[in-house]
């Protein structure tokens, strides 16, 4: 049984005395300890790993409710972090269709997670992190990448780390050894947040670490980072991952709410977890595939490359994926389709490769 890996969630302890209205999040959500099962259409699991989001989950559950929103399950928090207690319960939850939020995790905590995702999916998992720092090696105290790695059990197709800081990074020392890590500047971000869309959407698990945010934004995180991203950014980007349809699990945390300056940073995760559900409400549901009518197909062949691209633009949504086409394969056969945005299409067309598509081909570029 699921809760032999669970403290169930006592519902005075986050419910308050007042009960919730049809509007409010909270008349949605039921909690395990009073059922002992889940309840048909269940869409999402909230889970702690930690006893600190009863102040998170009292502010969420004030919040409204999106038209149409399907039950909610608190699970309680974990008994512990390790990956012999995530599996069953990722188990479970994936067999039910319910998709996991996981609360208050910690950066030592992502390779078990990943593990039991692995374990788990019958597909390889694609992460994508919001955090301010990236690196590899000895010299890197904070990488999660380096057991992420080096783990053979974990079966990772590609890795993405958003809003990192270049003075705390060394990105290219770790393109040059792992191709498949893909990253994007705070800068950049900063500059057209619809950049981070694109590798948000060629994910299947969000992490996000709250020292990607400035301090005055979430007082409690664990590093006192005076620089980073604004809550509306961080909101923006989880609404990005609750719309993607291969999105099927979120993490959030880094942060320490006994440190938390009037509550502030409860309410800009409660804030986050919002924005995802909101986005889930507000999926396509489109498929990349040859009989989508709704999909426009634009061929383009650079000047002075071997290599061509397929282009694919959604008329349903106006998003956009993009495929390499070797010079030497008939236009009908085509490699693996990433997204990617309408900017680096329309670089394309002017002989020009986006960063993107540098990052995604450049082994054949």
């Amino acid at each position: 049984m699921i809760n032999n890996w669970l403290r169930l969630t006592n519902p005075s302890e986050v419910c308050g005395d007042l009960p919730f209205s049809d509007t409010q999040l909270g008349s949605k959500v039921y909690f395990f300890g009073q059922t002992g099962s889940f309840r048909e259409d269940t869409q999402f699991a909230l889970i702690s790993s930690n006893q600190q989001a009863a102040s998170i989950k009292k502010r969420l559950y004030r919040m409204s409710a999106h038209p149409g929103l399907r039950p909610i399950v608190d699970l309680g928090t974990l008994v512990n972090i390790k990956s012999s207690t995530l599996t069953p319960v990722l188990r479970e939850l994936d067999e039910a269709g319910i998709i996991p939020i996981l609360l208050g995790i910690s950066q030592n905590d992502i390779t078990h997670i990943l593990l039991a995702l692995s374990k788990v999916k019958n597909q390889r998992i694609r992460p994508v992190f919001v955090d301010d720092k990236i690196g590899i090696g000895q010299d890197f105290t904070r990488s999660y990448l380096n057991p992420i790695l080096e783990q053979e059990e974990i079966t990772v197709d590609s890795i993405s780390i958003l809003s990192f800081q270049q003075h705390y990074s060394n990105i290219e020392q770790v393109r040059i050894k792992f191709p498949f890590v893909h990253g994007l500047r705070l800068g950049t971000l900063r500059n057209d947040i619809k950049t981070a869309e694109p590798y948000v959407r060629d994910a299947n698990a969000l992490f996000f670490l709250f020292n990607a945010l400035k301090h005055a934004e979430a007082p409690a995180q664990l590093a006192s980072n005076p620089s980073g991203l604004y809550s509306e950014e961080a909101c923006q980007l989880t609404k990005y991952a609750g719309i993607n349809e291969s999105m099927e699990f979120f993490a959030l945390g880094n942060f320490d709410l006994q440190y938390d300056e009037h509550g502030q940073t409860a309410e800009l995760t409660a804030q986050m977890i919002w924005y995802f559900i909101f986005g889930h409400q507000n999926r396509a549901n489109e498929a990349l595939t040859s009989t989508n009518r709704n999909l426009t197909k634009y061929m383009v062949n650079p000047d002075d490359l071997d290599v061509g691209f397929i282009f694919y633009k959604s008329e349903k949504t106006g998003r956009w994926w993009v495929s390499r086409q070797e010079a030497s394969k008939s236009p009908r056969v085509t490699n693996k389709i990433y997204a990617c945005s309408y900017e680096d299409y329309q670089m394309c067309t002017h002989n020009e490769i986006s960063e993107r598509l540098l990052e995604l081909f450049q082994n054949a570029l």
